[in-house]
């Protein structure tokens, strides 16, 4: 069999390429929450945290929120929650960093 494709097959091959629906992953998922104060929720074992880096917290009902880190101390990040912190759980609460 031939592995080369027609010029009609590659444009089929490129424009579903295109079109195709992505779902990327966070490359890393923490439930790693150690507190909660006010606004801000403490997180530990963060691997390399970022200064004002975004987050997206998913708390056990399903609803999101998102938040911003304000601090970091090596494994450690503090973040500021922009929707609240009440209904946060400190075992089933899933947070993603954006980069």
């Amino acid at each position: 069999m031939d592995p080369r494709l027609s010029a009609h097959e590659a444009f089929a091959v490129n424009a579903s390429a295109v079109t195709r629906n992505y779902e990327v992953q966070p490359r890393l998922d923490y439930r790693t929450v150690s507190g909660v104060n006010g606004p801000l929720v403490i997180l530990d074992n963060v691997k390399f945290p970022k200064y004002s880096e975004i987050v997206q917290l998913t708390l056990p009902d399903g609803s999101r929120r998102s938040g911003q880190v304000l601090e970091v101390q090596g494994k450690r990040a503090i973040v500021q929650v922009f929707e609240g912190t009440p209904g946060i759980d400190a075992k089933a609460t899933r947070i993603e960093f954006t980069g």
